[in-house]
Parts: structure tokens; C-alpha cells; sequence
């Protein structure tokens, strides 16, 4: 039970991170401070993505229509 909570516990962070690193900009226009957490998550996110897409979605994965 503990390993299963732990792994739902990294799930749900995992899930608001993504949230916060694309809509988090939103909460600049209520509160100006939380860019300073936003603009390293972007950029966080938009470098593991760089590199992480062609290891999800490797080349020749589906064939040509």
C-alpha cells in the first residue's frame, strides 16, 4: 500500500507540474509573482519535451498513410 500511494502521490505531481507549465501564465495576469515560478517550469518543460519526444514518438512508429 505504501509503494501505491507513493506512485499516485509522484502522479499528481507530475499532473499539476504539466498543468502549471502550460497554463500557469494564466495566474500572472492575479498574481505577478508567480512568474518567477512559471518562466523556470516552462522552460523546464519545453527542454524535456525537446528532448523526450523522439524517445515517446520514435521515427518510422507509425507507417505512411
Amino acid at each position: 500500500m505504501g509503494a501505491g500511494l507513493l506512485a499516485e502521490v509522484g502522479l499528481v505531481v507530475h499532473l499539476a507540474f504539466i498543468v502549471f507549465a502550460l497554463f500557469g501564465g494564466l495566474l500572472t495576469l492575479v498574481w505577478l509573482w508567480s512568474v518567477l515560478a512559471h518562466l523556470p517550469a516552462l522552460a523546464w518543460g519545453a527542454y524535456i519535451e525537446h528532448y523526450l519526444l523522439p524517445l515517446v514518438y520514435p521515427p518510422g512508429l507509425t507507417p505512411g498513410v
